[in-house]
């Protein structure tokens, strides 16, 4: 695979990612905070809100604390393994993604 085609692949996959949690976990509340902000910290919700601006975020309700966890922990899990485990040729190793349950 030549180096063009692993840009246009990583970036293929970015954009599916961000569009999964834009479709599952990230969101911004009538408040206007967004759903990966933590709500009594100003700088968190600033940062969060680059990421949301970037993102185009829509204002729809949030999801509950664990279920959104959860569903982000599998989205990224999903990008991860097909991403990350598509480097060996300049990472050593046995790498593999997996999700604990609590």
């Amino acid at each position: 695979m030549n180096s063009d085609t692993i840009r246009r692949s990583f970036k293929e996959a970015r954009s599916q990612y961000h569009e999964k949690l834009l479709q599952t976990v990230l969101s911004i509340n009538e408040n206007g905070i967004p759903s990966n902000a933590d709500k009594d910290s100003q700088l968190s919700i600033r940062i969060a809100r680059g990421i949301t601006d970037v993102l185009d975020t829509q204002v729809r309700d949030r999801l509950a604390g664990q279920t959104s966890g959860s569903q982000f922990e599998a989205v990224t899990a999903d990008f991860l393994e097909g991403t990350f485990l598509n480097l060996a040729h300049i990472r050593p190793g046995h790498w593999t993604i997996k999700r604990f349950s609590s």
